[in-house]
């Protein structure tokens, strides 16, 4: 695998990477191609936020959960990805989030997006795990919402800070869990009695270490559901081998990856997440790395 082989896919065409790019994010499953996804930096200038969207080229769904946010005024900043296979992602960062403009952006997604009632009872339940003021915004630790146009049809994205925010309605705002666990984490996202059970106590040793940290929640929806967890990497010396030993079915990809990384010591490995399907009995694992550019 070479870097310099990787296509990165730029949506608005002659950009100058090293000013643009947030992330490159590398997606690992068993006996699959690698996958490229080329992260840019977020914008953040509302005022230029309809002329982003116009270069982006949308596909309808896109442009319709944008005009929704933008409405509403929930949009803090504008992330876009575009992967290896050239499907494009595009995420809304999100603020303004009180408890009557989430109940309608599910509204949207239900009515639009065949989201159905039980998993939006889910992600609302999920969304109010970790806010400190549910009297006005009871969601408030749902961060991010994004939409990839995929070959099988839309992905919506949901992620969630694994903080708590010290303000709800300053979403640059908060503050580290000293009581958080791993444990906690999984019940706060049902997941307790899910396949990521079967891996907590590895990753409990490594947060105990300080190797690693929890960063973020995930869900991609679909016609099929995957659970995600995030982590950062503090040290990065144990990770390959850490990995191939919780998921021995990805280590021929994962020490292919490795070589890679030491070939390109430019790329500074930031965080990885383990994805899992919950209807495939442990089978669909990805694991997906993200590295900032030195």
């Amino acid at each position: 695998m070479s870097f310099r082989r990787v296509p990165l896919f730029d949506p608005f065409k002659s950009v100058d990477y090293s000013e643009t790019i947030d992330f490159i994010g590398i997606n690992i499953k068993q006996d699959c191609p690698f996958i490229v996804k080329t992260y840019l930096k977020p914008l953040d200038d509302p005022s230029n936020f309809q002329d982003i969207i116009n270069k982006a080229t949308l596909t309808p769904e896109q442009y319709l959960l944008y005009s929704f946010l933008q409405e509403f005024k929930m949009i803090r900043c504008i992330c876009i990805c575009v992967d290896s296979n050239q499907a494009q992602r595009i995420y809304f960062a999100l603020q303004n989030r009180t408890n009557a403009n989430i109940n309608k952006l599910f509204s949207l997604l239900n009515a639009n997006f065949s989201l159905d009632v039980e998993m939006a009872n889910e992600l609302k339940e999920i969304s109010s795990a970790f806010s400190l003021n549910p009297s006005r915004n009871h969601y408030g630790s749902l961060h991010m919402i994004g939409l990839k146009n995929g070959k099988n049809g839309n992905i919506l994205n949901f992620e969630w800070l694994l903080r708590r925010g010290m303000d709800d309605f300053d979403p640059a705002k908060y503050e580290l869990l000293d009581e958080l666990t791993i444990e906690s984490t999984l019940a706060s996202i049902n997941l307790i009695g899910s396949d990521f059970c079967c891996i907590k106590d590895t990753l409990k040793v490594l947060i105990e270490r300080n190797k690693i940290q929890l960063w973020l929640h995930a869900i991609d929806y679909s016609t099929n559901i995957k659970y995600k967890l995030y982590f950062k990497v503090l040290d990065n010396g144990f990770l390959t081998q850490e990995l191939e030993n919780i998921f021995p079915s990805l280590k021929k990809q994962l020490l292919q990856l490795a070589v890679f990384e030491n070939e390109h010591r430019d790329l500074i490995l930031y965080g990885f997440a383990i994805g899992i399907s919950l209807d495939n009995d442990f089978k669909d694992i990805t694991i997906n790395k993200y590295y900032i550019i030195s």
